[in-house]
């Protein structure tokens, strides 16, 4: 299980001074999935991934990760929220995709 609040840091390191800005929806299905906007490299895009969800969803942790593979392209985290519900999150990474 992968937590979000340990990542935090990093996703926050990582995000700043970068100009990284979501667009499109609130990632409850594909398409109203989170567009990253601004990410270059994959490291970025993770870290502004953790960074929507401790934002938008605080309290939660992300049990697991997987890819749709288009284009475009799409990571899926299984996520935990505080009040013990598990919701999937549809983030467009097309952007910065294999980068």
């Amino acid at each position: 299980m992968m937590l979000v609040q340990p990542l935090l840091l990093l996703a926050q390191a990582a995000t700043m001074g970068a100009a990284v800005t979501y667009a499109g929806g609130d990632g409850t299905t594909l398409r109203k999935s989170v567009v990253i906007v601004g990410a270059h490299t994959a490291a970025e895009g993770v870290a502004a991934e953790l960074h929507w969800i401790s934002e938008h969803l605080p309290g939660a942790t992300v049990e697991s990760r997987g890819q749709i593979t288009g284009p475009p392209h799409y990571d899926v985290l299984t996520v935990k929220l505080a009040d013990g519900k598990r919701v999937d999150l549809h983030f467009d990474i097309t952007a910065f995709h294999g980068k």
